[in-house]
């Protein structure tokens, strides 16, 4: 459900967004960046205030920046998990690690810049553990978050077949 909220003093459209704790947050697109906010649930009963508009007392609230990113930000992790075939590095490695990929939730942590070409640092969370993963140009790792233990990796050419395995079979 989207609607226009005050956000930071203006008003701008706001999108509800549920998370992977099941949380609604609040998403507000604009064309420079992305943030998320907590969402404050409307009181019960709603009160209209003076000058309110009647069919908005119902709303929730906007409240503290949990996070941001830029537009610059956002392209290039996307032009980065298209060049090192993340989603289908995920599935491979969660499967050669012995944990089921299908309802893995992955989020990208920070880019680190290297002498071979940026590296993505992931979060993953699949079969209700945490880990770690990483996408660079020679390929990718998965660790366990808690010791950063190496459980399954493979290299960009066997991306390179998994990924054209997986576009084939639609």
């Amino acid at each position: 459900m989207s609607r226009v909220l005050t956000v930071d003093r203006q008003e701008q459209m706001v999108s509800q967004l549920r998370t992977s704790a099941k949380e609604l947050r609040l998403c507000v697109a604009t064309e420079t960046h992305v943030a998320v906010y907590e969402q404050v649930a409307p009181e019960d009963p709603p009160v209209a205030r003076p000058g309110e508009n009647p069919f908005g007392v119902n709303a929730p609230r906007v409240g503290i920046r949990l996070g941001r990113a830029e537009d610059s930000e956002i392209n290039t992790v996307i032009e980065l998990v298209e060049r090192y075939h993340a989603p289908v590095a995920v599935d491979l490695l969660l499967r050669k690690a012995g944990f089921d990929p299908a309802e893995a939730a992955v989020s990208a942590n920070s880019i680190v810049q290297t002498a071979e070409g940026p590296i993505v640092n992931w979060v993953v969370l699949a079969s209700g553990k945490a880990f770690l993963f990483v996408s660079s140009p020679n390929g990718s790792v998965l660790m366990r978050s808690k010791d950063d233990e190496k459980l399954a990796e493979a290299t960009m050419p066997e991306l390179d077949e998994h990924f054209d395995r997986s576009a084939a079979a639609g």
